[in-house]
């Protein structure tokens, strides 16, 4: 709806505005060709829409043929041409309106096209994320569990993520209490990404410190025909999948099924993970839009666990003597419906209602037995209307959410990876949110757009402890003297709201670039599993509830493209600094100096640099990503400024691709990162590497297409993520040897190939 706002702004532009007119449209056509975060085109209007699709070609081509016409004939066609565009479906957008609604956003944005995922191994999210400014996504066991972070979001979280709003099709995956798994989504039905930096994801009700990400999903309109795909590598890899798209009257379906297996690099790392994702739109005239989405994920993974340094540099690929005893794993299995139906009520109004519910049931060995089942069900509302404010041109968003979750959760003995009888939890787990956000976008000059929100938040966490008969290892019950068991009673009611506001502005440079600036408040309230910690033990045991993380973040940055000689040039950098309170990190409790639990730290910082560039000669494209991470205490009683561990200081991709004729390609690539701290004293480190990788295939737009990658060509044995400290110097608990066990190896040499087939369209 965007552009064609901007075509009917042409049409009844007063005379002596018609060149700042003209300059929108040409933004609006030049958007058309952009790729990803870096968008390329021609300097010239007509070039900039050559390669349009059919549906659209012929109304945009006379946009940008009214754009090239002599100057001195502007005035009149302002007054004259009438264009509409080909309407969008907001239900799953096309990828040329998502880019060009997505950078309207003045902060760190970046949308990846999936068509790119496909040129290699198309797995995880990792595979999906990898090589995007300022995100952190790297498998921890070569499989889909991931250490998934943006600007340091859910740092203390080495597990089952933190820190972000993961979105399918822009309803929420998330549980009620900000947690996300990893493997709830499937990189191959995807048709692009959208990655939110911050709080630059204010439209999807988003507060964290990290944003949000939003897979969207291939349909029947876009995607027509029977899709199939198998892959197979290294380590018993063996992946396959398979869709089709329909579509007949104003109706339009996807359907589509994954199976993945592998054994892993690491012994005791086998994955087994089948799923189903289907969506049924439907145009009912008038406007109205509705789409149906259905998920169903059965994922079964063992989990090696981490190693110490000396385990690792004597083998990287064993697992850890617990993880195999335990048989430790995380099976679940997920089913989740959802819906979002869209209204353009007037030229001017449009709503969206998204409602959504899942349940899932979770198997969980590791030093006990956890095995849970829950609900979550939602509802958001978003309400946009585009006008006029002071006479220019104005866009407000307006919305709200609601969500709630359910856990029944039980925990047992583990003995060999099966429940004994010995139960150590019977507890329920409730979460709910309330949120009200706005978001209007003022463009106050013909280059200078000003945008104005917030968003204010509720939450709640309770937990309804149903077993009072918790005993320490020596069998003395709680609540008696001497006695470390957990207080008889952990059943607590935590409340956090907050309001975060958010202003920030785009500035356009010319015609081919922008610079922006916002500043943002951020708000996350602990989740279920780290909202409190037992402070001393037996009589005087007690519960020591944790607060919101939250904090404000000022960003700056600049992205755009240009044209030297035969070279073209792109690039996507922003700045930020986030002053954080209260953020949730591992560090001791207070008087439990040998303790290390998740509580609140007082003062930290985030800061940082993400940037993109992207340079085309000819057939040869030149792309590299890197980011700076600079988070510490500020000022703290005990680390003073010394750095936050979990992240490496930088890390980035680059590669270089050749695009051959008959749609061959060959890509060698670089992906390096810097040394991580593993404690928040900065007494223990993991080393820093530099991987080699290589992909090189034909991939047509039709019919059969092919690939090989070799990842880690050199076999360099590395470190690709740890676990977090508080103190390396303090001993933990047990025997010599299995002290500080906080490195996760990554893989080794490995070879994928994949055969894929893809209809005319």
């Amino acid at each position: 709806m965007q552009i064609m706002q901007k075509y009917r702004t042409l049409a009844r532009a007063p005379k002596g505005r018609s060149r700042a007119r003209s300059r929108s449209v040409w933004r609006s056509c030049s958007a058309q060709q952009t790729s990803g975060a870096m968008r390329q085109h021609d300097a010239t209007p007509t070039h900039a829409c050559q390669h349009l699709g059919a549906r659209s070609a012929l109304p945009l081509l006379a946009v940008c043929l009214a754009v090239a016409w002599p100057a001195a004939r502007a005035e009149h066609l302002a007054e004259t041409v009438n264009v509409t565009a080909p309407r969008i479906d907001h239900t799953l957008p096309d990828i040329d309106s998502a880019r060009a609604r997505l950078f309207e956003t003045p902060g760190g944005v970046s949308l990846i096209d999936a068509e790119r995922i496909r040129d290699g191994r198309a797995s995880t999210l990792a595979d999906a994320l990898r090589g995007s400014p300022g995100v952190f996504a790297e498998s921890r066991f070569g499989a889909e569990e991931a250490r998934l972070s943006i600007r340091g979001s859910g740092l203390q979280r080495t597990f089952h993520g933190r820190g972000l709003l993961l979105l399918q099709d822009g309803v929420p995956l998330n549980l009620a209490d900000g947690g996300f798994d990893m493997q709830a989504i499937e990189p191959l039905a995807t048709r692009y990404i959208e990655v939110y930096r911050g709080a630059n994801a204010t439209p999807y009700g988003a507060t964290t410190l990290g944003g949000a990400i939003n897979f969207v999903s291939l349909n029947g309109r876009e995607a027509p025909g029977v899709h199939a795909r198998v892959e197979f590598g290294s380590f018993d890899y063996r992946r396959a999948s398979a869709g089709i798209g329909l579509r007949w009257g104003d109706s339009d379906a996807f359907i589509s099924g994954s199976q993945f297996f592998q054994r892993g690099y690491r012994d005791h790392a086998e994955q087994n993970t089948q799923r189903v994702f289907a969506n049924l739109g439907h145009d009912f005239g008038g406007g109205l839009r509705s789409r149906f989405f259905f998920t169903g994920v059965n994922t079964e993974s063992e989990l090696p666990g981490s190693l110490t340094r000396a385990q690792f540099r004597r083998d990287p690929r064993q697992a850890n003597a617990a993880n195999i005893s335990g048989d430790q794993k995380r099976d679940f299995q997920l089913w989740r419906v959802s819906n979002r139906t869209t209204w353009q009520m007037s030229s001017a109004t449009d709503l969206e209602v998204v409602t959504y519910g899942s349940v899932k049931q979770l198997f969980h060995p590791i030093f006990q037995v956890i095995d849970q089942d829950s609900t979550d069900y939602g509802v958001q509302l978003r309400l946009g209307h585009s006008g006029h404010l002071l006479g220019r041109p104005n866009r407000l968003l307006v919305g709200a959410l609601a969500n709630r979750g359910f856990v029944n959760d039980q925990a047992f003995e583990n003995s060999r990876g099966r429940p004994t009888t010995n139960r150590f939890a019977n507890q329920t787990l409730d979460s709910d949110n309330l949120g009200l956000f706005a978001e209007n976008h003022w463009q106050a000059t013909t280059a200078l757009t000003l945008v104005a929100g917030g968003q204010w938040t509720r939450s709640t966490r309770v937990r309804r402890d149903l077993f009072t008969d918790e005993r320490d290892s020596m069998g003395r019950p709680c609540g008696t003297s001497g006695s470390t068991a957990a207080p008889c009673d952990d059943s607590m009611r935590l409340s956090f709201d907050r309001v975060s506001p958010r202003l920030g502005l785009r500035h356009a440079v010319g015609e081919e670039g922008e610079v922006f600036a916002n500043w943002s408040g951020s708000f996350e309230p602990p989740s279920l599993s780290e909202s409190s910690n037992v402070l001393g033990s037996g009589a005087d045991a007690l519960l020591l509830a944790n607060k919101a993380q939250r904090g404000q973040t000022l960003e700056l940055g600049t992205r755009g493209h240009a044209h030297f000689g035969a070279h073209q040039l792109a690039w996507d950098l922003a700045v930020y600094r986030a002053e954080l309170r209260n953020e949730l990190l591992a560090v001791g409790l207070p008087n439990q100096p040998a303790s290390t639990a998740t509580v609140n730290a007082d003062r930290t910082i985030h800061q940082g640099i993400e940037a993109g560039v992207r340079l085309v000669r000819g057939a040869w494209t030149w792309s590299t990503t890197a980011t700076l991470n600079d988070f510490r205490f500020d000022g703290d009683a005990e680390y003073g400024n010394k750095r936050i561990a979990g992240l490496p200081k930088a890390f980035g991709i680059t590669e270089l691709r050749w695009n051959g004729p008959d749609n061959w390609y060959v890509a060698p690539a670089v992906q390096a990162a810097t040394r991580s701290w593993i404690d928040h004293a900065n007494t223990l480190d993991a080393p820093g590497y530099a991987l080699v990788h290589l992909r090189i295939g034909q991939r047509p737009q039709h019919g059969w297409g092919w690939f090989v990658e070799g990842r880690n060509l050199l076999d360099h044995e590395h470190i690709v993520t740890t676990g977090v400290l508080r103190d390396a110097r303090i001993p933990p608990p047990g025997p010599p040897g299995t002290q500080h066990a906080q490195f996760l190896p990554g893989d080794g040499m490995t070879v994928y190939a994949g055969l894929e087939y893809r209809p005319k369209p």
